[in-house]
């Protein structure tokens, strides 16, 4: 399910309203599935380390492959590229932060990596190489501000993070990042919500709090290359 979109400006310092985005929420496999199906992607880090995840529908590569209409993939995991190469996957061994396929894309996605990345501005140069003007880049992303670490910062007084993240990105940090390597922001949705936490405020209240932001557990970010 995908909730239509809202404008919505963030506000930042001493320039309000710079970035004025249109404002979606709903479920991250829709989300993706609206914009691989039927195209040529290239998903950036895409084995995600774990062999036991490759078998299960869910997995992101193994989704993204399903729905485009082809799925190259990028990881700097030699063994897990053998690996899925083995299994029929096209993946190639290399670094998020210095890549060049010398070809284009009509989607350069790219999801829970950028939180992980000592040069996330290297790897958005080597993304672009990859894109045309009609390209979009597909970001997947946590939440800094979702409802979780409000909660361990009121009952545990500091905040759990993966031991792997190197930074944090909301909406407008992200963007300001995009923005100096000439890509465009075009919407931003919301996800990532437990089968628990609906449950127990409902869908309608989750609705309401998504377009603010607060609550999301990840965001998705799609961009695109300034004309």
């Amino acid at each position: 399910m995908i909730i239509e979109e809202i404008d919505k400006a963030f506000h930042c310092g001493k320039r309000p309203g710079k970035f004025h985005f249109k404002i979606r929420v709903g479920d991250k496999y829709a989300i993706i599935r609206k914009f691989v199906s039927g195209k040529n992607i290239l998903d950036i880090g895409c084995t995600g380390g774990d062999p036991d995840a490759y078998s299960n529908e869910l997995w992101v590569h193994g989704y993204i492959k399903r729905h485009a209409k082809s799925a190259k993939g990028l990881d700097l995991n030699k063994n897990e590229v053998e690996r899925l190469n083995g299994l029929g996957y096209d993946i190639v061994v290399g670094n998020a932060e210095n890549f060049n396929l010398n070809e284009t894309f009509d989607v350069v996605f790219s999801g829970d990596l950028i939180e992980h990345l000592s040069n996330p501005g290297l790897f958005l140069k080597s993304a672009r190489l990859h894109m045309g003007q009609e390209s979009r880049l597909i970001l997947v992303t946590p939440n800094p501000y979702r409802y979780g670490r409000i909660i361990d910062i009121v009952l545990r007084g500091y905040v759990r993070n993966h031991a792997d993240h190197t930074c944090w990105f909301d909406p407008v940090t992200l963007s300001q990042l995009l923005d100096f390597h000439d890509l465009r922001v075009e919407t931003i949705y919301w996800t990532g919500y437990t089968k628990r936490f609906i449950k127990y405020l409902g869908t309608s209240v989750i609705d309401k709090l998504s377009f603010k932001g607060i609550l999301a557990q990840d965001f998705i970010i799609v961009a695109k290359m300034k004309t």
